[in-house]
């Protein structure tokens, strides 16, 4: 703990004197200006004007700087966090988390730790502290969401171990119209505020916790567990699972904050020794909507930080050059409510997006983690308990297997990724693939992860091959171009069966006659955009094609949650690796001023044209402005090699329905469809 003093008083002289000598020089330039002018300037002081005035405007700024800096101590003091001896010196005590460097951080801290002792105030009393309401402070808080030095002056002084209970507390103040409002008083709470002020001690939290060393991180995990872990504390679950999950903004499923990978770590190991029953009501004060599930919140934050997750899920023992398996092991046979099996999809589908580390032990544990998180989910769960975030994160989860599920859905059926072997899984088998695919193919946005991951296989296969072996040989270049974009779409076209096959069921009479109206039943997904970007997949969008799938479904029953245009993304993606590798004729590109009128096809400095996707405008657009191209040059130029590129993509992918088309079930069980559930959110209070 650093402590700061500081005497207004002789401060205050300090910058007075500043401001004189700034006054004095500007007078002297002012007499030199002058005096030199009566003279007729007998010498030559062109720079002698705008020097002075940089001098004069430094001392300025240094007198500004420290005014500044005395205002927030002041405030602080006057606030009621620091204090005054008899002498009028004023002490704060500054953590020793907390780095300020600059005059705008030390005011950042003062505004925090006002900001919580006035919101402190407020909630315990139900009265204005120093002339601010609640809103006034909430929106303060709003403002510095970001802000380390804020967030850990807010911590501080709150305490961490009081955060899962000021929410609390603030649930409990009155609501309503009938509240008096005054100068005094604070005006009437709405039912949700609670949840807000979880949700930003959430983000301070994250903000804070990336400047915290090690030990900082385990001391505040160990001050924020030891909050929740009793009996009569359990209520403060709900408000910690508030303040972890739901960070969500552009809706990717993916948490937003982020983390140091230490505190997620340090605080999963102490909640997970917490005892829960998903049946029993908390007894005490708790924030309805969220989860009791200790591990819910956590898991869900390690959703956006893969070292994290993969740290806690599969650790390496000091020198035994094994896996420590059983806290994977334990957690996948929990009893998980819809909240906490979420946040474990979360959890494992990042820690699986380091299948492609370069550190062979961390690729080795992230490969035990996809493996089985695979197995144990088809085994272990059911779709009941699959909230919208769980189906995309079990969509991510086996978009980043996509050689293994490309093998999975072509010829030799198995989850071998050609690319490498010896990363094949061996706990999960087909038909656990099968089962997840079909558990998750009416959510359009698992759908499209599982569809990025194989297209980006493929080109990562397919530019691999003809760059690595086979340099300089354009027609074996254009062979390993339509193998990779081939296996890709044969598999594209069995998860499109599965899609599809799933949507069939949904729309049968007798699942209607229970009442359940899914999102692919009723044709209610909107446009999805394909690569989304996920948080944590293998090398989402590195192909480039960033167009918009089509509309999965606008009425009626039986629409499938994948769009119409996935055969043209594949094409696309391929027709543009091919023109990377410099594999079309550059006359294909000038047929009829096709370099003029579309900005996707683009030439470097040496006036070489090429195919560059993602700068297009609108995707749907350019999709047509290339069949139309491509079919001229064939016509016109005789060139067939993007109609051949196009009709090997529309073969296998029909290849590739043909998986489910051909068969009365999927390989796997699959539920029938009169057995799905809406979910009733067991666990969430």
């Amino acid at each position: 703990m650093t402590v700061l003093h500081m005497d207004p008083s002789k401060l205050e002289s300090v910058i007075q004197n500043i401001r004189n000598l700034a006054d004095d020089c500007d007078a002297a330039k002012s007499r030199i200006d002058s005096e030199f002018e009566a003279e007729n300037d007998p010498m030559t002081i062109d720079d002698f004007p705008s020097a002075a005035d940089k001098v004069i405007g430094n001392l300025n700024g240094r007198a500004d700087t420290l005014e500044e800096a005395k205002n927030a101590i002041v405030a602080v003091n006057e606030s009621g966090v620091g204090s005054m001896n008899a002498d009028g010196v004023i002490s704060c005590d500054i953590p020793d988390s907390v780095s300020i460097n600059n005059v705008p951080q030390l005011v950042s801290w003062s505004e925090g730790a006002i900001d919580a002792h006035d919101l402190q105030n407020i909630v315990e009393t139900g009265r204005k502290s120093n002339g601010r309401d609640y809103d006034q402070v909430i929106e303060s808080m709003r403002e510095h969401a970001d802000d380390s030095v804020y967030a850990n002056a807010f911590i501080d002084i709150v305490g961490p171990e009081n955060l899962t209970q000021l929410p609390l507390n603030l649930e409990s103040m009155p609501y309503g119209s009938g509240y008096l409002v005054s100068d005094e008083y604070i005006q009437p709470l709405g039912p949700n505020e609670a949840n807000e002020l979880a949700e930003l001690e959430g983000m301070f939290l994250a903000s804070a916790s990336k400047g915290w060393d090690d030990e900082q991180c385990a001391s505040v995990a160990k001050a924020i567990s030891g909050s929740v872990d009793e009996e009569d504390e359990l209520g403060g679950i709900t408000v910690l699972n508030a303040m972890l999950d739901g960070h969500d903004e552009n809706g990717d499923h993916i948490n937003d904050l982020d983390f140091n990978d230490a505190f997620l770590t340090s605080l999963a190991n102490r909640l997970d020794d917490i005892n829960w029953d998903p049946n029993e009501t908390p007894s005490g004060r708790y924030l309805s909507g969220h989860s009791l599930d200790p591990m819910a919140g956590v898991l869900d934050a390690m959703g956006n930080s893969p070292e994290a997750a993969l740290d806690y899920l599969v650790r390496v023992p000091g020198g035994s050059g094994g896996l420590d398996v059983s806290k994977f092991e334990e957690l996948s046979t929990r009893e998980w409510d819809e909240q906490g099996l979420s946040g474990f999809t979360a959890a494992t589908a990042a820690a699986s997006s380091l299948r492609s580390s370069e550190t062979p032990s961390e690729r080795a544990r992230a490969q035990f983690v996809a493996d089985n998180s695979i197995h144990l989910l088809a085994v272990n769960t059911d779709e009941s308990m699959y909230d919208d975030d769980a189906k995309a994160r079990i969509g991510l989860l086996l978009g980043n297997c996509p050689g293994e599920l490309t093998s999975a859905w072509n010829k030799t059926g198995d989850l071998k990724d050609v690319m490498q072997p010896e990363m094949q899984l061996t706990a999960a088998s087909v038909e656990d693939v099968n089962i997840l695919a079909y558990r998750v193919a009416d959510s359009s946005d698992a759908m499209s992860n599982i569809f990025s991951g194989l297209v980006d296989y493929a080109h990562t296969r397919g530019m691999s091959n003809a760059q690595e072996k086979h340099d300089g040989v354009p027609e074996q270049q254009l062979k390993d171009i339509k193998d990779a974009y081939g296996d890709a779409s044969e598999a594209t076209g069995a998860l499109v069966g599965i899609a599809k096959r799933k949507a069939a069921n949904a729309s049968a009479d007798n699942l209607r006659s229970y009442g359940v109206k899914t999102a692919v039943a009723t044709g209610a997904l909107g446009v999805v955009l394909w690569p989304l970007g996920f948080a944590g997949s293998l090398v989402t969008g590195a192909a480039g094609v960033y167009f918009a799938l089509a509309a999965p479904g606008s009425e009626g029953d039986g629409a499938s949650a994948v769009g119409s245009n996935v055969e043209d993304l594949i094409w696309a993606s391929a027709l543009q690796d091919a023109s990377q590798l410099g594999i079309l004729d550059q006359d294909v590109y000038t047929y009829d001023g096709s370099n003029d009128d579309y900005d996707w096809i683009v030439h470097d400095p040496e006036g070489n044209y090429s195919i560059m996707l993602g700068g297009s405008g609108s995707g749907s657009e350019a999709l047509g402005q290339m069949h139309a191209w491509s079919r001229g040059v064939a016509e016109n130029l005789g060139d067939q090699t993007m109609n051949d590129l196009e009709d090997n993509v529309g073969m296998r992918y029909t290849n590739g329905e043909r998986y489910v088309t051909d068969r009365e079930e999927i390989p796997g069980y699959v539920e029938p469809a009169v057995e799905m559930t809406t979910s009733n959110g067991a666990g969430r209070f």
